[in-house]
C-alpha cells in the first residue's frame, strides 16, 4: 500500500461513522452559546437569526478541528484520558478557529480577548463534560473489559 493510501485510511478513522454525535455536539455547541447570549440579556428564541449568527463561526471551528485531531475516532470514544486530551484540545483550537471567523465583517459581535477567554473556558466545560458522557456510555455499550482492580481500563 503506498503512504498516501495509508495516510487517506488513518484520517478515514477520524471521521465519524454517523452524523449523531456531531449533530449532538452542535447541540451542546449552540446551548452554550444559547445561554450566553441569555446571560447578556438577548433571548435566544426571539433573535434566532442572531442565534445562528453567534453559533456559526463556533460551530465550522468545530466541524473543521474535531476529526483532524481524532475527536471522533474509536480510540477518543473508549477512553476517558484520550477524550479528555483529544476534546480539549480540538475545542480550544476549534474556538480560536471560530473567534477569527466571528471577527470578520461576516459574524457580529467581534472577538475581544476577554470574550475568547470565556468561550475557549466556558466552552471547555460544556463540550467536555458532553463527551465525557459521551465517552462513558459508548465504554458501556461496547461493554469493555474492567481492569483487575475492577475499575474499568482505561
Amino acid at each position: 500500500m503506498s503512504e498516501s493510501h495509508a495516510h487517506v485510511r488513518r484520517l478515514a478513522r477520524t471521521v465519524p461513522r454517523s452524523p449523531v454525535l456531531p449533530v449532538l455536539d452542535l447541540v451542546v455547541i449552540t446551548t452554550f452559546i444559547g445561554y450566553g447570549l441569555t446571560r447578556h440579556g438577548l433571548d435566544p428564541w426571539a433573535f434566532p437569526t442572531y442565534t445562528v449568527k453567534a453559533v456559526t463561526p463556533f460551530a465550522i471551528g468545530w466541524l473543521l478541528v474535531a476529526p483532524l485531531l481524532g475527536a471522533y475516532s474509536e480510540r477518543t470514544l473508549g477512553s476517558f484520558a484520550w477524550t479528555a486530551g483529544v476534546v480539549a484540545g480540538a475545542w480550544v483550537v476549534a474556538s480560536l478557529l471560530g473567534g477569527a471567523i466571528r471577527a470578520t465583517s461576516l459574524f457580529p459581535g467581534g472577538a475581544t480577548p476577554i470574550f475568547m477567554v470565556v468561550i475557549v473556558g466556558f466552552g471547555l466545560a460544556f463540550v467536555l463534560a458532553w463527551r465525557l458522557v459521551v465517552t462513558a456510555v459508548h465504554r458501556r455499550w461496547r461493554g469493555q473489559p474492567r481492569s483487575p482492580a475492577g475499575r474499568r481500563a482505561d
